[in-house]
C-alpha cells in the first residue's frame, strides 16, 4: 500500500477566541496522538490576547495560523479552517478541550474498517465542568435519523468529530448566523441523508468553563427552530414538540447560570408542558437545579478578606486530616485570624496541641459509632452563638452533621458551608455499615453545601463517580511546614543504635495505622523477598502485626521525625483510599526517596523523586526497593529532589493562601483554573 494511503493527511481544525491560556492543553493532546501525518489549522477569530506567544512552545508541530479581522463566531472559524485544509480527513477540536491518546488512530481505523459505508463518526467523551470540578462520562448512541437529536445534541461535535473531507462538500458548512448550537444545526442537516456512527470508547475530554449568555442562547434557539420547524413537522407533530421542548431546556439552563431564576422556572415549565415524557434523569437534574436556587448566591456576594471561619471535624486524634486542620488553624491563629474549631468527638492528641497553641476548640460530645441528638443540638447552638461566615467541615461524619446543624440553626442563608474530602477510592466493604450509610447520604445531599474541597484529584474524581454532585468542587493540596523537617544524620545514627540496627544496614519503613487500606500484608510479603533489609513500621495497631525477620513494630508513636531520619527509603504500600498522603510529603521533606503504590495522588506528589508501582504487587515493590538499595547515588539524588519539590510545591504557606483565596471568592479561585502541581518529570514507573 502506498505510504500516503497508509498514513493519509488529517487536518485538525482548532477555532479560538481569547483562549491563549488554554490552547496549550489542546495542542499538547494533539501531540500525544503520535500520528505521523497532520496539519493543524488554528483559526484566530479576532482574539486580543497573546495567542502567538502561547503557540511559541509548539513550533515543532505542523501549525498553520489563520486570522479573522473581526469576530465571526465558532462556526465561521471552523468553516475557514475546513476550506483551507488539504487533508483527506477532518478532525475538529475546540481550543479548550483535549483529545485522549490514540484518538485519531482509533477513529481512522474505525472509518477504514467500514468499507466506505461510514464517512463520519464521533466518540464517547468525559464532560468536565471546570468551575465545579464535576465530571460525567458520556457515550452517545449512533444516529440514523434526525429523531436521535430532537431531545438535544449530546455528540459534542466540536471535539469528537472525525470525518472524510467530502462530508462538507456534500452537506455544506456550519451556519455562520448561529452564535450557539451551530453543531446541532449541522447534524440535523447531515442526518437528512446520512448516518453518524459512534465509537463508545471515551476518546475526548470536553471542558465547560464559560457559560454562554442567555441572550445569545435565545437568539440561536429561535433561529434554529425557525430553520428546521417545517421539515421536522412534516415528519410528525410529536417531533416538533420534542424539538421545541429541548430548545426551551437550553434557555432554562442559560437563565439559571445567569441567576435569572424566574426565567429559569418559566422556561423549564414550558419545556415540560411541551413534552413531559422525559426520562427520570432529566427530572432528577431539574429538581436538583430548582432546589439549589434558594441557596444560590450571586458571584458578587463576596465575603470580607478576614471572614469568621468555623472548622468542624469528626475528631482530633492522630491522622492526616487532623494534622492538616491543626496546622492550618495554628498558622491562621498566628496571623490573628482566630479560627473556631469544633470536634464532634472529645479529646485526642491534636486537641492537646491546638489548646497549647491557643486555638479555641469546642467539643460537642458525640460518642464514637453512635449518633447522639444532644451532640447535634450542641453544634446547632455553637453555630447560632458564634455566627460564622463560613463552616468548613472535614471528613464524612462532620460533613453530614454540619449540614444538618446549619439547616437547623436558621443561618443557612448567612453562612457558607464547604465540605472537606480527604480520601479517594475507599473500599467501604472493609468498614462498618454506618460509614457506608454516611457516605451514601453525603452523595445524595452533596448539592446542598456551597462547595466541596478535596485534597487530591483522585479523591475528587472518585466522589464524582459515586454520585457526588456539588456546586463547586475545588482541589487544595495539603501543605507542610518544611522547616520542621531537616535531614539529621546524627539523629538517624542515634535511633539506629536505640533499635540495635547496624549502621550499614538498608532500612526501609512506613508511618501508617494498621488498616486494610494501608495493605500491610503486601509490605510484609515484600520484606520476605528482600535480603539484608530492616523494615520499621509505626502507627496505631502496627504492634499487632505478625512477627517477621527484619521487621521492627513500634505501634503508635509521637516521634515520627526520629523514625524518618533512620530510614534510607520510605515505602507507601497502600491498596486504595489514599487521597493526599501526608506521610509521603513528610518523608520527602526529610530528603528520602519514595517507593509508593499508584493510589490516590501519590504519583503526582512523588513526581521524579521516587518509584511508583501498581498496588498489591509485592514483586514490583521488592524490585523497586532492590534497585534503590543497590544504587546509593540514585537514592541521594532522589532525596535531594524530594525535599526541593516539597519546599516549592507543597508548603504550608501555599495551602494557607489557597484556603484564604478560596473562602474570599470561590468562583474567582476556580475560574483561575487552579491546577495542583504536576510532576517536574515523569515519575519512575516500576523499577
Amino acid at each position: 500500500m502506498p505510504k500516503a494511503q497508509q498514513n493519509p493527511l488529517i487536518s485538525v481544525i482548532i477555532p479560538i477566541h481569547n483562549r491563549a491560556h488554554e490552547i496549550g492543553r489542546a495542542l499538547e493532546s494533539v501531540r500525544t496522538q503520535a500520528y505521523p501525518n497532520l496539519e493543524i489549522i488554528i483559526v484566530d477569530d479576532s482574539s486580543d490576547d497573546d495567542l502567538k506567544g502561547a503557540l511559541a512552545p509548539f513550533r515543532d508541530m505542523p501549525l498553520i495560523l489563520l486570522c479573522h479581522d473581526r469576530r465571526r463566531g465558532a462556526g465561521a472559524a471552523r468553516n475557514t479552517g475546513i476550506k483551507a485544509s488539504q487533508g483527506d480527513y477532518i478532525a475538529l477540536l475546540d481550543s479548550d478541550d483535549e483529545w485522549l491518546p490514540k484518538k485519531l488512530n482509533r477513529q481512522l481505523a474505525f472509518l477504514r474498517s467500514g468499507n466506505g459505508e461510514t464517512i463520519l463518526l464521533c466518540s464517547g467523551y468525559i464532560l468536565t465542568l471546570d468551575v465545579t470540578g464535576r465530571q460525567e462520562t458520556r457515550s452517545p448512541q449512533s444516529c440514523a435519523t434526525h429523531r436521535h437529536l430532537l431531545m438535544g445534541c449530546d455528540l459534542s461535535l466540536g471535539s469528537t468529530l472525525f470525518a472524510e473531507r467530502r462530508v462538507f462538500d456534500e452537506c455544506g458548512f456550519f451556519d455562520e448566523e448561529l452564535e450557539r448550537l451551530e453543531d446541532w444545526d449541522w447534524l440535523l442537516r447531515y442526518l437528512r441523508t446520512s448516518r453518524v456512527e459512534i465509537i463508545p470508547e471515551v476518546l475526548v475530554r470536553i471542558h465547560l468553563s464559560l457559560r454562554p449568555p442567555l441572550e445569545m442562547v435565545q437568539d440561536s434557539a429561535q433561529h434554529l427552530f425557525r430553520k428546521h420547524r417545517t421539515w421536522i413537522f412534516q415528519n410528525g407533530a410529536i417531533d416538533i414538540l420534542k424539538f421545541f421542548s429541548s430548545l426551551l431546556v437550553e434557555r432554562s439552563t442559560a437563565a439559571f447560570y445567569e441567576s435569572k431564576y424566574i426565567k429559569t422556572i418559566w422556561f423549564l415549565s414550558c419545556a415540560i408542558a411541551a413534552w413531559p415524557f422525559r426520562n427520570l434523569d432529566f427530572y432528577r437534574n431539574a429538581f436538583g437545579r430548582l432546589v439549589m436556587i434558594p441557596t444560590h448566591r450571586p458571584k458578587s456576594a463576596l465575603l470580607s478578606e478576614r471572614p469568621r471561619i468555623m472548622h468542624v471535624i469528626t475528631g482530633l486524634d492522630t491522622g492526616g486530616a487532623e494534622k492538616m486542620l491543626a496546622d492550618l488553624a495554628i498558622a491562621n491563629h498566628h496571623t490573628g485570624e482566630a479560627p473556631i474549631l469544633v470536634s464532634l468527638l472529645s479529646g485526642g492528641e491534636r486537641y492537646k496541641n491546638l489548646v497549647k497553641a491557643g486555638v479555641k476548640v469546642q467539643e460537642v460530645g458525640l460518642i464514637h459509632g453512635r449518633p447522639v441528638l444532644s451532640g447535634l443540638l450542641r453544634l446547632v447552638e455553637l453555630i447560632r452563638t458564634e455566627k460564622p461566615d463560613i463552616i468548613q467541615s472535614w471528613m464524612y461524619h462532620a460533613d453530614l452533621y454540619s449540614l444538618i446543624a446549619l439547616m437547623l440553626s436558621g443561618r443557612r442563608r448567612k453562612t457558607h458551608l464547604y465540605w472537606g474530602i480527604r480520601c479517594s477510592n475507599m473500599d467501604t466493604t472493609q468498614y462498618g455499615f454506618t460509614l457506608r450509610l454516611v457516605i451514601r447520604l453525603c452523595a445524595w445531599l452533596s448539592f446542598l453545601p456551597d462547595g466541596i474541597v478535596a485534597n487530591s484529584i483522585e479523591g475528587r474524581d472518585w466522589h464524582l463517580h459515586i454520585g457526588y454532585k456539588p456546586k463547586l468542587f475545588s482541589i487544595i493540596d495539603n501543605g507542610l511546614n518544611v522547616s520542621l523537617y531537616q535531614a539529621n544524620l546524627a539523629l538517624g545514627e542515634e535511633v539506629r543504635s536505640e533499635f540495635d540496627i547496624d549502621r550499614e544496614a538498608f532500612v526501609i519503613g512506613t508511618l501508617a495505622r494498621n488498616d486494610p487500606m494501608k495493605d500491610y500484608p503486601n509490605l510484609l510479603a515484600t520484606l520476605e523477598k528482600l535480603d539484608s533489609t530492616v523494615c520499621i513500621v509505626a502507627g496505631r495497631g502496627t504492634e499487632k502485626l505478625p512477627k517477621q525477620p527484619g521487621l521492627i513494630k513500634l505501634g503508635e508513636r509521637q516521634d515520627a521525625l526520629r523514625i524518618l531520619h533512620t530510614l534510607d527509603v520510605f515505602v507507601s504500600a497502600s491498596a486504595y483510599g489514599e487521597g493526599f498522603s501526608n506521610a509521603i510529603t513528610e518523608a520527602m521533606s526529610c530528603a528520602l526517596p519514595i517507593v509508593a503504590t499508584d493510589v490516590g495522588d501519590s504519583s503526582r506528589i512523588v513526581g521524579d523523586c521516587g518509584i511508583i508501582v501498581e498496588p498489591g504487587d509485592s514483586n514490583a515493590l521488592a524490585e523497586a526497593l532492590r534497585k534503590l538499595q543497590q544504587d546509593t547515588a540514585l537514592r541521594h539524588e532522589m532525596g535531594r529532589r524530594a525535599r526541593q519539590r516539597i519546599t516549592e510545591e507543597f508548603s504550608l504557606q501555599r495551602m494557607v493562601s489557597a484556603y484564604k483565596n478560596f473562602y474570599c471568592d470561590p468562583h474567582a479561585f476556580m475560574s483561575k483554573a487552579y491546577s495542583p502541581p504536576q510532576p517536574s518529570g515523569q515519575a519512575a514507573q516500576g523499577a
